[in-house]
């Protein structure tokens, strides 16, 4: 889809119920007069479900910002694997370091489910950059909380089953519900679902959500950990004969928080999760 033949985004008078920039958090220290400059320059894109934002290799000619909806940031290998990066969400952008290295994408991006994005032409954006530094400050914190969390999926890939992966996911799952019942955002907002948790971000078992809403399918999850959905299943399995987890669809019931944080460390090699 191409961005510039759409209108314009709307900053500061958009009508009731339209996302504007002035609620992108890395846009969020910006003067009422930057954001009106740049929304003159931006252009807000609706996107249908599994709907490519870009490729692998398209040029980056501008940056992209989530506004509703899920975005999933993947590479495919020559075998037709994929593998998940990121799972973005509201307020994340997308395609942040092609566009400061003036190349091409170096991976693909595809939505999750129907969305709307914001567009920033490349341009507008280093032309606001040169004028106040404050914006690639929030940048540089985006692109380092993607080092993080790149960091939790070498991890995750490297040195966990799949069923620790699994648990990890759960226990990332129960710390974002449990942020976000307090008012917060979880991991920063900043692409966790690539991430990982460490025992005690979930906050203590009292307070803990009984139930998980898993918002992927299984294959989608499968991706996600660098596995496949057959090898998913045995973990889930594993989990539940372990008594620690029940499920209902896509719900999920922790029955035991302290055996979870273990599988998530601690799972044995050669029981259900070698990918």
């Amino acid at each position: 889809m191409d961005p510039l033949s759409l209108e314009p985004s709307a900053p500061l008078s958009a009508p009731a119920g339209r996302p504007t920039l002035a609620g992108v958090p890395l846009f969020s220290n910006l003067s009422a007069d930057q954001l009106e400059r740049l929304g003159l320059r931006s252009r807000l894109i609706s996107f249908e479900r599994r709907e490519a934002v870009f490729h692998e290799g398209d040029e980056a000619s501008g940056l992209y910002v989530v506004a509703r909806g899920r975005v999933k940031v993947y590479k495919v290998s020559p075998r037709g694997k994929e593998q998940i990066l990121h799972l973005l969400g509201p307020g994340e952008p997308l395609g942040e370091v092609a566009l400061f290295s003036g190349r091409t994408f170096p991976a693909n991006a595809e939505t999750v489910e129907p969305s709307l994005l914001f567009y920033v032409a490349r341009r507008a954006l280093i032309d606001l950059i040169h004028e106040d530094s404050e914006v690639a400050l929030h940048m540089m914190a985006f692109l380092s909380a993607r080092l993080r969390a790149f960091a939790g999926l070498i991890e995750n890939l490297s040195l966990r089953e799949v069923a620790g992966r699994l648990a990890s996911f759960i226990m990332l799952g129960a710390a974002n519900r449990l942020d976000l019942a307090l008012g917060g955002a979880a991991d920063g907002n900043t692409g966790a679902h690539a991430g990982t948790i460490t025992a005690t971000a979930a906050g203590s078992a009292a307070s803990r959500p009984d139930t998980i809403d898993l918002d992927l399918s299984k294959t989608e999850m499968a991706a996600l950990f660098g596995t496949v959905p057959e090898t998913l299943s045995r973990a889930f399995r594993q989990l539940q004969d372990e008594g620690i987890i029940e499920t209902q669809g896509r719900k999920i019931r922790v029955k035991d928080w302290r055996m979870l944080e273990k599988a998530a460390w601690t799972f044995p090699s050669g029981t259900a999760g070698r990918p």
